[in-house]
């Protein structure tokens, strides 16, 4: 008796850390980043990066489709969806809850934003990856385009002008 009741105490904490670990804390979705610095034939030192949470940075046919930005790039700025500027604008979380993150300058970010159903590229050009079970692919977008997405997980975005 003393060791069925001992098992069920056992399986039930088992299940508990099983759900317990079920929900990410913080610092995952802080994700890891995997580059190099490098100085381009123009003399410019660039950040490559190759990889997001392990998962290599890939083109649509599975070759290494890394982004390279200048060292001394401004960070993308994060603004307000309604403006004229026209910013990149992502769609994600779900059906319910609806959320927008809207962006306005050139470079690159990484994003950890899962639940995505759209991105509008606004007046800007760029790069999205995307996180699939075995890499990060990439998806170019062009100004005014919209590309539809389900309910995927971002990795980077980069915008250009």
């Amino acid at each position: 008796m003393k060791k069925i009741a001992l098992r069920s105490m056992a399986v039930a904490a088992g299940a508990f850390l099983a759900v317990s670990s079920a929900v990410a804390p913080a610092a995952a979705d802080t994700p890891n980043i995997e580059s190099h610095i490098t100085t381009g034939s123009d003399g410019v030192e660039y950040k490559v990066t190759t990889a997001v949470d392990g998962k290599p940075l890939v083109d649509q046919q599975g070759d290494p489709a890394p982004i390279r930005e200048p060292l001394a790039a401004a960070p993308i700025r994060e603004t307000d969806c309604d403006s004229r500027s026209k910013p990149v604008h992502i769609r994600y979380g779900n059906w319910l809850l609806p959320k927008d993150k809207c962006y306005s300058s050139p470079g690159t970010k990484t994003v950890a934003m899962s639940g995505v159903d759209w991105l509008h590229g606004g007046r800007w050009n760029g790069s999205v990856y995307y996180k699939t079970a075995t890499a990060c692919v990439v998806r170019p977008f062009a100004s005014g385009e919209r590309l539809n997405f389900s309910n995927d997980t971002l990795c980077v975005l980069s915008i250009e002008y």
